[in-house]
């Protein structure tokens, strides 16, 4: 099946008409999350440091030693608070993901939590699938630049795609996302870029910036995905859950 062409300004045009119905709640989403999130961490943080001076100031006898296995023990904690936090980014960006295409397809009239309920199974695969895309990206983009600037843009739908088409196995539905921003990659590069420098303007708005951007990004993202998924009408992600659960 021929590959469409990806229309930037349609494609805006989609996620602004959309964000003005639901941009104010789904940023207001976002801040909530990312609140919630500063507080687990500034807690785990809070926690683990004043138990590493009470441990320290309290073992008189071993004096250095005691900072230093109580500093490692801090570093560690610190690590294992990033890896969970990171785990459950991914978690919540499937139901984000989820909202998304129900919004810009008309399943949802509104923000819902029944964006969040999904079968398990689903979650576990769309997990995965965002998992991977890091990875990949990451040590894409650790490897050598240009490597980052191919493959991202060309893997960046894989999660929607999980999502929209529950059937689907994890490898295939990143093969899909390859297959389908097959002769795209400049305009999907562009449109990634275009996304990262109204990131940095939102960014000087504290908290709300970041969130406002981070809704339209998610709705304009969304939008091309409908362009560029040519096996499916806009309600067939709903059909196909019913049918799996």
């Amino acid at each position: 099946m021929e590959n469409r062409t990806v229309d930037l300004r349609s494609a805006f045009a989609a996620g602004w008409a959309c964000f003005k119905q639901h941009g104010l709640w789904l940023s207001l989403a976002y801040l909530v999350i990312g609140i919630c999130v500063g507080i687990i961490a500034i807690m785990t943080v809070g926690y683990s440091f004043v138990g590493l001076l009470v441990s320290a100031a309290s073992d008189t006898v071993n004096g250095m030693n005691a900072w230093l296995v109580g500093g490692s023990g801090f570093v560690m904690s610190l690590v294992l608070m990033v890896l969970v936090l990171s785990l459950l980014g991914l978690v919540v960006e499937v139901a984000m993901d989820n909202l998304s295409l129900g919004l810009m397809s008309g399943r949802f009239e509104k923000l819902t939590f029944d964006a969040a309920k999904m079968p398990m199974w689903l979650y576990v695969k769309a997990f995965v699938v965002n998992l991977l895309v890091g990875l990949l990206c990451t040590l894409s983009l650790a490897l050598f630049v240009v490597p980052f600037f191919f493959i991202a843009p060309r893997i960046v739908f894989a999660g929607l795609y999980q999502l929209a088409h529950p059937e689907a196995g994890i490898m295939e539905s990143i093969a899909a996302s390859w297959r389908m921003t097959e002769g795209n990659t400049l305009m999907l590069l562009l449109f990634l870029v275009s996304m990262v420098a109204l990131s940095y303007v939102g960014s000087c708005i504290p908290l709300v910036g970041a969130v406002v951007v981070k809704a339209f990004f998610l709705l304009c993202t969304t939008a091309i995905y409908y362009q560029l998924d040519t096996q499916q009408d806009t309600h067939a992600s709903d059909d196909s859950i019913r049918t799996h659960q």
